[in-house]
């Protein structure tokens, strides 16, 4: 991977809980109980050059909304808005989005007509499904630098990358065998397979006086900080770039439905290969089409649990939680488990330093194949990087707050989103680096 003079990183933890019950096993699905959401935490490693800040808001007197960053720093705990459930979706631009018609479980999809085609982000953030956004800021003292989704740099001892993964977390399940106890599973992996992490961007400079004004006004404001980027209306000019883990796992036994111009379809794709997903999006014309995303597209292997060593370690932590809640009395809450102990040192459980790595060239991954699947031995000619060069979020202007939509959805083009599932939950981390220089 080329290297900049200067490299510094920040890191996005985010947990995120999801619970479910069974669903059809089409490439679209439909879910009894939504995923939900729990928590999203966000950390910044190493030095202070990328800074990052939850974002604010203010009702103004014209009935407008201003959006502005709070206090920079280190760490910031982001939340979604509360009931926030996931369903599956598409999107090519983060602005458009295609969301199934139908009702409860008799939901089915056939062709591109049975979506309702969604711009006013109305089943965004939504107790009924959907999809999930959260808005951010980040900021650099320096000139030109290039924000990036890193996998992390092993060789770097004195200051050592975590980087970006996103792992199904084990489900508590009962122990048939002793009645009063219970187990940890962590066999199941679609759903980490088929979320994907968008970030829109749109660096125009907010001009608006009243926005402004509410900003510097803020308990937060910081002088350093004159302007701000990021205005997210219906007449901006976005960018959208796509983070796809876990692309060479397929939990469906190598049998995966997707929807194409035939209609649903069936294709074989074995773990260790590639199969690229198609999302819904519109042409020039206005027209649905299924799109090639290669060039907005952040492609990593998988990022696998390091079950053999820590197995042991993991289900003995597991079942004295349960037992320390026996112990005072208390009904067995998984959040203490998940949040106290898990989401705080899972990152002991995660082997990424070669399977987590990016690869280095999307538009690879569709020339070596039959532009749907390509075979696992031609993923080990491809190069592999901790950052892709081509592929960057956004342009940092020195010392000027940019403002980063966020999306968090289940790609129901994915062909892993098409097997049942319960009670599974998700962690989800995000690494970004900066460089200064494209």
């Amino acid at each position: 991977m080329r290297r900049s003079t200067r490299l510094f990183s920040a890191v996005m933890l985010m947990l995120i809980s999801i619970s479910m019950m069974s669903f059809v096993s089409y490439a679209w699905f439909t879910l009894s109980t939504a995923p939900e959401i729990s928590g999203i935490k966000v950390a910044i490693s190493g030095d202070n050059t990328i800074m990052i800040a939850p974002n604010l808001t203010m009702n103004l007197e014209d009935g407008t909304v201003a959006n502005y960053p709070g206090f920079f720093t280190k760490t910031a705990d982001l939340e979604p808005e509360e009931g926030t459930l996931l369903s599956p979706v598409s999107t090519v631009d983060g602005v458009n989005w295609f969301i199934p018609v139908g009702e409860d479980d008799e939901m089915k999809v056939s062709s591109l007509e049975d979506f309702v085609l969604e711009t006013d982000y109305s089943s965004a953030n939504s107790s009924d499904g959907g999809y999930a956004y959260i808005d951010f800021w980040v900021v650099s003292p320096l000139s030109g630098t290039v924000l990036r989704i890193c996998s992390g740099d092993s060789m770097d001892v004195q200051n050592p990358a975590i980087g970006s993964y996103v792992v199904q977390l084990p489900e508590s399940v009962k122990n048939f065998t002793n009645s009063t106890g219970y187990n940890l599973d962590d066999s199941y992996q679609n759903l980490a397979s088929s979320i994907r992490v968008g970030f829109l961007v749109d660096d125009t400079k907010v001009t608006s006086d009243a926005v402004m004004t509410a900003y510097v006004d803020s308990a937060l404001y910081d002088p350093t900080y004159k302007s701000i980027r990021g205005v997210y209306s219906q007449e901006s000019e976005t960018t959208f770039m796509i983070y796809e883990p876990n692309a060479l796992i397929h939990p469906n036994k190598g049998v995966s439905n997707v929807l194409t111009e035939k209609g649903i379809e069936t294709y074989l794709c074995q773990t260790g290969e590639y199969c690229a997903t198609y999302p819904i999006g519109l042409d020039d014309e206005g027209n649905r089409v299924f799109s090639i995303v290669q060039d907005k597209l952040i492609v990593q292997g998988n990022t696998p649990w390091k079950r053999l060593n820590q197995a042991l370690v993991l289900d003995d932590m597991y079942q004295a939680y349960v037992a320390s809640a026996k112990e005072n009395g208390k009904p067995f809450s998984l959040d203490d488990f998940y949040k106290n102990y898990m989401h705080e040192s899972y990152l002991q459980y995660v082997d990424y330093k070669y399977d987590g790595l990016f690869f280095e060239d999307s538009w690879d991954l569709l020339n070596y194949g039959d532009l749907r699947v390509t075979d696992s031995d031609a993923m080990t000619i491809l190069e592999r990087t901790n950052a892709v060069q081509d592929s960057y979020i956004v342009l940092l202007e020195k010392n000027v707050p940019q403002r980063i939509r966020m999306f968090v959805w289940i790609e129901g083009q994915d062909v892993d989103c098409s097997s049942s599932a319960a009670g599974q939950s998700i962690s989800i981390r995000l690494e970004l680096s900066g460089s200064t220089g494209a």
